[in-house]
């Protein structure tokens, strides 16, 4: 797990055993991506949305984005920007 994931996790302050099921998930999707190059693009656009200065809320709301993205469907389509995509363009 790369750090700003597991920083996210403990941005989160979860009761412990709730952080261990979320650190499972993560790398269960992080094993996927070695051999799914549409799962390792969607780890890599939650690893940059983590690394990127904002709340713990705000990087919650741009994942929500991209599972909305996702669950409709649209998970093939491209997306140039994710700063342009989720309003980050400062």
């Amino acid at each position: 797990m790369t750090p700003a994931l597991d920083q996210l996790v403990d941005e989160l302050a979860l009761p412990e055993a709730e952080a261990a099921e979320m650190r499972a998930g993560i790398a269960e999707a992080e094993l996927k991506a070695l051999t799914n190059k549409h799962v390792a693009s969607f780890v890599r656009a939650i690893e940059w949305i983590c690394s990127q200065p904002r709340s713990a809320d705000e990087k919650l709301i741009a994942i929500g984005k991209l599972l909305d993205r996702s669950a409709t469907g649209a998970h093939a389509v491209m997306i140039p920007s994710l700063r342009t995509f989720l309003g980050w363009g400062d």
